[in-house]
């Protein structure tokens, strides 16, 4: 069974959750004996550091898809059509979308000849704004990867600078153009049921190989993340209000950051205790520095995709309750959640203080993402089922 999936976000090189998560999902696919092609949007770009960054990103991701690989650039006029678009909103609308604002003109009958060349059995979609694709599409099986719900979502997220913003009805229209939903949580799911109630509403939470690595033993805290707004904000909020109480009790404690939030914290490289590591190629190499990783973001919705990874490696996660919302099976999650300083810096006595107490968590590690993944597995077959 052959499967279509459109993204204007790229899968490689993997350093942002989303381009991760889209990789994770396609590789279950496959698990499950399909064939899976990629349709790459390569969006339209006037500014010389997003030509080079998203030129990089096409040819990393053509590199790796090879003859399973698609793209369709986007065209001046489409790209001034959506920017012309998001001014008017911005003015006359108080921010709010309409759910093809952001589509991409001529989209459709590009689709369709793949559609046709391949024999295309199913199709995904990621983000709301493609859906409008489906209204020209005859095919066996439409779902949509939503990543985030958007109905309100400036006001639910007051901290975050994005235009992504809708009125539920404008969600409720993407979706419902979609045989299948796939809500990133518990919550989304909830709310997709009233805007899509005829749709089949499935849960993608985000699958992740089980990597656990051995003990380290020493005292550091391991943050990585991309540059996201409420990434910036709790690790600010961490460095302020948490770290000064962690280096008084363990004066050795040093907080190793990656990832693109680098570029965003130059302002730390003199900052004793920090330091910054900057792009990580392999996730797995920066998660050997140590065994506890702090999620200190408290805004912002989609999946907690750091979460999830930072225990497939094996770790000890602290993370302020926000960003264990939503994720599979909360309850059972082995996840130190804290709040206060005092919480954080008695997380952290617990990890150093006890030499079984990491090993412990390996397991439990182990144990919840082998449930998570079989559920998830689960969710892909029932999209999947008919089409066999």
């Amino acid at each position: 069974m052959k499967v279509l999936v459109i993204s204007s976000v790229k899968t490689h090189p993997t350093d942002l959750g989303s381009s991760k998560f889209i990789v994770e999902y396609c590789n279950l696919i496959r698990s499950l004996g399909h064939d899976v092609y990629f349709l790459h949007i390569v969006c339209y770009a006037v500014n010389k550091g997003n030509i080079l960054r998203i030129e990089r990103d096409r040819q990393e991701t053509a590199k790796i898809w090879g003859d399973h690989y698609y793209e369709y650039k986007e065209s001046l006029f489409s790209f001034i059509r959506r920017r012309l678009l998001l001014v008017y909103r911005k003015h006359f609308c108080k921010s709010y979308l309409h759910c093809d604002d952001k589509y991409y003109i001529g989209l459709a009958s590009y689709v369709q000849r793949i559609v046709r060349k391949d024999h295309i059995d199913a199709c995904l979609v990621n983000y709301f704004w493609l859906t409008k694709v489906f209204l020209h599409l005859d095919i066996r099986k439409k779902g949509i990867i939503t990543h985030d719900a958007y109905s309100f979502y400036r006001q639910r997220n007051p901290n975050i600078m994005t235009d992504l913003n809708l009125r539920p009805e404008e969600e409720a229209k993407a979706l419902q153009r979609c045989d299948y939903v796939f809500a990133m949580q518990d919550k989304e799911a909830t709310l997709f049921n009233y805007l899509a109630p005829k749709s089949i509403i499935l849960k993608s939470y985000c699958s992740s190989k089980i990597n656990i690595q051995p003990q380290v033993g020493n005292h550091h805290l391991l943050f990585f993340s991309s540059e996201w707004q409420p990434n910036i904000l709790g690790l600010q909020w961490f460095l302020h209000d948490v770290f000064p109480h962690v280096r008084d009790r363990f004066p050795d404690c040093k907080l190793v950051i990656g990832g693109s939030i680098c570029t965003e914290l130059k302002w730390l490289n003199e900052k004793p205790g920090i330091e910054l590591l900057g792009y990580v190629e392999d996730p797995a190499d920066f998660y050997r520095l140590g065994d506890v990783v702090i999620n200190p973001t408290f805004s912002g919705a989609g999946l907690k995709i750091k979460t999830i990874e930072a225990i497939s490696f094996g770790k000890v996660v602290v993370s302020h309750p926000h960003s264990v919302e939503g994720i599979f099976c909360k309850d059972k999650a082995p996840v130190l959640v804290a709040e206060d300083p005092e919480e954080w810096v008695g997380h952290f006595e617990k990890c150093w203080h006890d030499n079984s107490f990491i090993g412990n968590m390996k397991d439990m590690d182990r144990a919840y993402l082998q449930e998570m993944n079989q559920f998830i597995l689960s969710q892909y077959q029932e999209f999947l089922s008919e089409c066999k």
